[in-house]
């Protein structure tokens, strides 16, 4: 298994915080930012240009994170996203300990991605330096 660092678009989790701030406990306020932060971030995800069809003749890449609400991870090749998983957490799993949590990250994106993934090489980067 080979790991790496990868740090997501900044541009792109901007976008993302700005729709997810809308989900905040509190009155529900649909501003003009929040239409144009919600127009650019369903554009940038749905994009011919972001999302690339596989190709079984290369390996995949398994990129993943948890934090202690989720986990999330992108299935790619040659840099190029083909697919975007995420999943939240039950209140035990976000109780556990990174040691627990990273792992998790990893065998779900490869539950989910099995019909991809199945007698193909991939390779998995995580930031979890323990598993590195």
């Amino acid at each position: 298994m080979q790991t790496r660092s990868q740090q997501p678009s900044s541009e792109l989790q901007q976008l993302q915080d700005a729709v997810a701030a809308l989900t905040a406990a509190g009155p529900f306020l649909w501003s003009h930012e929040s239409n144009a932060a919600f127009a650019a971030l369903k554009q940038a995800v749905t994009s011919p240009l972001v999302l690339a069809l596989p190709d079984f003749q290369k390996p995949f890449d398994v990129t993943t994170d948890a934090s202690t609400v989720a986990v999330g991870a992108v299935l790619s090749q040659g840099g190029r996203p083909i697919a975007y998983f995420s999943k939240k957490m039950g209140p035990q799993m976000s109780a556990s300990s990174a040691y627990v949590r990273e792992p998790f990250a990893i065998t779900e994106a490869i539950r989910k991605w099995r019909q991809y993934l199945l007698g193909r090489p991939v390779r998995i980067y995580t930031d979890h330096q323990s598993i590195k």
